[in-house]
């Protein structure tokens, strides 16, 4: 199946139509398609944007992670011992003290 075949059956389809009407403000739906289609293409790339800013983000902070992770344990020596078993106990003991009373 081609592409353009593709695009051809998603437009046919009517769900354009809705994706469009998602992505355009209220304000412009009395407005002609060519707005309407600029207005949906700068909203889908501004979200395509923030979302690749958020994924950069993360990345960025796993990475500082992994650097504080690395300093602390191969250039200082601390050594780092993590119980599971006791971390969710003391979860289980907080959130027994919110729940409201039987």
């Amino acid at each position: 199946m081609t592409v353009l075949r593709q695009v051809r059956e998603f437009v046919q389809s009517g769900r354009a139509r809705q994706l469009l009407s998602l992505l355009t403000p209220q304000q412009a739906e009395g407005r002609g398609p060519l707005p309407r289609l600029l207005l949906a293409t700068a909203t889908g790339g501004l979200l395509a944007t923030l979302m690749t800013t958020a994924l950069l983000a993360a990345a960025v902070m796993m990475g500082a992670l992994g650097g504080m992770y690395y300093l602390l344990t191969y250039v200082l020596g601390v050594r780092l011992s993590v119980d599971p078993q006791a971390m969710v106990e003391q979860v289980r003991r907080h959130a027994g003290s919110y729940s409201p009373p039987n």
